[in-house]
């Protein structure tokens, strides 16, 4: 690919002379989003203290140079390269860097540094005298004298040497402040191996993945919860049993719209960190299989197979009816308790997906029940033709009394006709 030393004012430059002020502008308008100033918590990475949020930094780009998204002005590889190029120089400046990729319904977590490093930019070794600069991700070709560099190669990053009278008059606070380590010479584009440092001011272990932080977090008393929020406990706290754990997923799920395992998992989680996730699984396919929830596995609109849940709430309890002469006089059955540990071995075993086995047991219980329900509705339709029949008699009944009375009525009507005069 030829150099982007861009001459365009609609689209980012990304030279070597002008991709410092413009990866600047990018960092500037993250922090001006509603979403930063609202919800980034603040952090460190690596020594360097600044804010996590998160968000989608294509997207910031896009609104900064309305042209990257339009076909008609910029092409889509000439695009996705300037963006590359902003992404890569933000992370190996350490102003911006992805710390967790986001996917379909979650957005991506950035550490955004506190203060922007001031880094001089000069041409790369494989710019030579010409100065081609950004280019794009592939790597190099088979062909040695075709080999193409990434965006990083075409810069040299370093920190500009700090004048002499300005480090004499540095003040106390700023020379107590740790110091950001400059970033010099060429930086491996996939920086395995990154430490991922406590975010609690004064821990200085790292580790090398994200879970193991998160856990080492929780020893603090803290969590980060995926919306970027984080809930404050007591470690020594105990562990929510299955009731508690069973009273706050009922919680979460009462009056709002379906969520799947995942998302309930997470709700629970930053209401009581220190809820376990396999627990969690277990109650909610217990009280699943309670019917305490509807699994929907289909949406509108919505292609492929989900598994949601929409809660329902207490189910009417159902026993085998005693014989009474009441048909109203029932009592419940008592409840099976060897049935929780069956379904948590089902469900740590298939991670919360029915087996053929498990799907015939329970549409024999929803068969069974079926039956218990029409046997009941028989039993009150014998009553009903019962009680309509005992009525019907007594109708019967005050008809004939009734048309005695009226035939005694005439009679008396007829002697007060005949003897009327005599009886005055």
């Amino acid at each position: 690919m030829t150099e982007l030393k861009t001459t365009r004012n609609d689209v980012p430059d990304v030279s070597s002379a002008g991709i410092n002020a413009s990866a600047k502008m990018v960092w500037q308008a993250v922090q001006a989003t509603d979403s930063f100033r609202r919800y980034a918590t603040t952090g460190k990475l690596g020594g360097i203290p600044g804010r996590y949020w998160q968000g989608a930094a294509n997207q910031v780009i896009n609104d900064l140079w309305p042209a990257l998204n339009d076909r008609y002005l910029t092409e889509k590889d000439q695009a996705e390269d300037l963006k590359l190029a902003l992404n890569r120089f933000l992370k190996y400046n350490r102003a911006m860097v992805c710390t967790r990729d986001g996917g379909l319904t979650k957005k991506s977590m950035w550490f955004v540094a506190e203060h922007w490093p001031e880094l001089t930019v000069t041409p790369g070794p494989h710019q030579g005298a010409r100065e081609e600069t950004v280019v794009t991700d592939e790597a190099a070709t088979a062909t040695p004298q075709k080999t193409t560099a990434t965006p990083l190669d075409v810069f040299s990053l370093k920190r500009p040497a700090a004048p002499a009278a300005a480090t004499e008059e540095r003040s106390e606070e700023a020379m107590t402040t740790t110091p950001q380590e400059p970033v010099t010479g060429s930086v491996t584009p996939d920086d395995e191996g990154t430490q991922h440092e406590c975010r609690l001011d004064g821990c200085d272990l790292a580790f090398e993945g994200v879970h193991h932080r998160a856990t080492h977090e929780m020893t603090h008393g803290f969590r980060y919860n995926e919306d970027g929020t984080v809930t404050n406990f007591d470690p020594n706290d105990p562990v929510p049993d299955e009731e508690a754990v069973q009273a706050l997923i009922i919680k979460v799920c009462r009056d709002v719209e379906p969520m799947n395992t995942a998302q309930i998992v997470e709700a629970v989680r930053k209401l009581a960190p220190k809820a376990s996730s396999p627990t969690i699984k277990i109650v909610l396919q217990i009280l699943a299989d309670d019917r305490w929830f509807e699994i929907i596995n289909k949406v509108e609109g919505q292609k492929g197979r989900v598994r949601k849940f929409h809660f329902l709430g207490e189910p009417v309890k159902r026993g085998k009816k005693k014989p009474v002469t009441d048909i109203t006089d029932e009592v419940d059955a008592p409840a099976d308790e060897s049935g929780f540990i069956e379904t948590a071995v089902a469900v740590l075993r298939n991670d919360g997906e029915d087996d053929e086995q498990s799907r015939v047991a329970r549409y024999r219980t929803l068969m069974d029940d079926l039956f218990a329900d029409l046997a009941l509705m028989d039993d009150l339709k014998r009553a009903l033709a019962a009680k309509t029949a005992a009525n019907d008699a007594l109708q019967l009944e005050l008809d004939a009394v009734t048309r005695e009375r009226d035939a005694l009525q005439g009679k008396l009507d007829t002697l007060k006709q005949v003897f009327g005069t005599a009886l005055q």
